[in-house]
C-alpha cells in the first residue's frame, strides 16, 4: 500500500511539474506576442499554408524549410526545427535575437509555432531568388546573371548588416554562421542575412566570449576549431571567405578526381588569388 501511495504521489508531482514547465515555456514565448512582435501560428494553420509540407525549398542542419501561402495570400518560408534539446536552444536563440533587431538587410521573423510533438517552426518572408549559394555554385547558367553590380551590392549589404550587429545594436550580436546559404536575395538581388540559430549576444563592453566550435567548415576562423574566445572578428573572417566565393564564382575548396589516375587534386581559391595578385595577374582570376 505504501509503495502504491508513493508511486501515485510521485506521478502527481511529476505531472504538476511538467504542467508548470510547459506554462513557463508558453509564458516565455507569449512575451513576444505581448510586445506585438512575431505572430504565434497554430500547426493547423501551417499545415494548411504548406499543404502538409509538400514543397521543401531547403534543408539545413536543424531541419527543412518549406514554401507556403498564408490566408492573406502572403508567400512564406516555414522553417521546421527538429524536436531535440539543441533544436530548443536554437529556436529560442533565433526568436530572441531576430525579434530584437531591425535592419534592412536582416530577414524579418513573421511568426513561430510550438507543437506538442516537440517540433518548432519559424515563419519568414519567401525570397524568390533564394540563397546566394544557388547563384554561385549551381552552374554557369545562373552565375552569369549575377552581374558584378549585383555582387558589389550583395557584399555591401552583408557588410552593413554585420556592422549593425557588431556595433549599433544594444548588445553585440555574433552571427557565427555567415555563408552563402544564409544570405538570401530579394527580387532586386539585395542581400538579407538569415539563420541566427547558433548566434551569440554579448554586452557592448565585452570584446569576446568563450564558446565551443560552431558554424560551417570552410567559413570558420582557425580559432573556432577548438574551444576558444571568439569575437566579431569571427564573423569578419567568415565574410572574407564569402567574398572570395562571390568574386571567384566557385567554392573556396574544390576537389577533382583524375578519371585516368584516380588521383585527387584539391585547390584553395584564396591561395590561388593571392598568388595571382602577387604576380600581377589579377585579370586572370
Amino acid at each position: 500500500m505504501d509503495a502504491c501511495l508513493a508511486l501515485s504521489l510521485s506521478r502527481r508531482i511529476y505531472a504538476q511539474n511538467t504542467r508548470h514547465q510547459e506554462t513557463l515555456r508558453d509564458d516565455q514565448y507569449n512575451v513576444l506576442e505581448m510586445a506585438g512582435l512575431p505572430t504565434r501560428f497554430t500547426i493547423k494553420e501551417l499545415e494548411t499554408a504548406t499543404e502538409n509540407f509538400q514543397t521543401p525549398i531547403g534543408e539545413g542542419g536543424s531541419g527543412a524549410v518549406f514554401k507556403g501561402t498564408l490566408e492573406d495570400g502572403s508567400i512564406v518560408a516555414v522553417k521546421r526545427i527538429k524536436g531535440h534539446a539543441s533544436g530548443e536552444a536554437e529556436f529560442r536563440t533565433e526568436i530572441t535575437i531576430i525579434a530584437s533587431l531591425q535592419h534592412i538587410s536582416l530577414v524579418r521573423l513573421l511568426g513561430y509555432c510550438l507543437t506538442t510533438r516537440g517540433d518548432r517552426y519559424l515563419i519568414y518572408p519567401f525570397f524568390e531568388n533564394g540563397s546566394l549559394d544557388a547563384w554561385i555554385f549551381k552552374g554557369e547558367e545562373k552565375r552569369v546573371h549575377l552581374t558584378w553590380m549585383h555582387r558589389y551590392r550583395i557584399a555591401s549589404d552583408v557588410a552593413k548588416a554585420l556592422a549593425y550587429f557588431h556595433h549599433e545594436c544594444h548588445h553585440r550580436i555574433l552571427h557565427l554562421d555567415i555563408k552563402p546559404a544564409n544570405i538570401l536575395l530579394d527580387s532586386r538581388f539585395r542581400a538579407l542575412i538569415s539563420d541566427f540559430g547558433i548566434s551569440k549576444s554579448i554586452g557592448k563592453d565585452e570584446s569576446s566570449v568563450m564558446t565551443r566550435a560552431r558554424g560551417t567548415v570552410g567559413y570558420l576562423p582557425p580559432e573556432m576549431l577548438v574551444p576558444n574566445a571568439i569575437s566579431t572578428k569571427s564573423d569578419v573572417y567568415s565574410y572574407g571567405m564569402v567574398l572570395f566565393e562571390l568574386v571567384g564564382g566557385q567554392r573556396n575548396f574544390t576537389t577533382v578526381v583524375d578519371s585516368e589516375t584516380q588521383q585527387i587534386h584539391t585547390s584553395y581559391f584564396p591561395k590561388i588569388a593571392k598568388e595571382k595578385m602577387m604576380e600581377g595577374k589579377k585579370h586572370s582570376l
